[in-house]
Parts: structure tokens; sequence; C-alpha cells
């Protein structure tokens, strides 16, 4: 994932939310609070997700690059 694309997109979904709960409640008190839990909610699935990425990662078979270099590097020949 490309990091400043998941910021833009975290902040545009942040903002459109606030307004949101700001049209909906009318306190900005408000609509920034439940912004701040919206914004941890988010980082805590993105955390999660990632975690189980790496959690389930084969590590028994070796990865294709390691293949690939390994092929090239043969036996010399004298």
């Amino acid at each position: 994932m490309y990091a400043p694309r998941v910021f833009v997109s975290m902040a545009a979904v942040l903002i459109a939310f606030f307004c949101a709960i700001l049209w909906m409640q009318g306190s900005v008190l408000s609509a920034f609070a439940d912004s701040l839990l919206c914004a941890v909610l988010i980082q805590s699935g993105y955390f999660l997700g990632v975690l189980f990425l790496v959690w389930h990662e084969d590590v028994s078979r070796p990865s294709r690059a390691l293949d690939i270099s390994s092929q090239a590097v043969g036996p010399r020949s004298r």
C-alpha cells in the first residue's frame, strides 16, 4: 500500500464522518469526539488486518525471489 494514499483516504473519510455527525447532532464537540473514536477504530482495524496477514503468511516455502536468486548464482566451473 502506498502510505500517502492511505493517509489521504483516511482523512477524507474522517472529514466526511465529522460533517455527517455535525449535521445530525449539531454539536462540534460531539462530532469531534465521535470522529476521534472513528479514527481509533479505523486504525485498530487496519492494525488487526495487517497482523492477520502477517500471521497467516506461509513461511514454510521459500519466496519466489529467493528461488530466482539461487538459480542465478549456480556453481562456477573452472
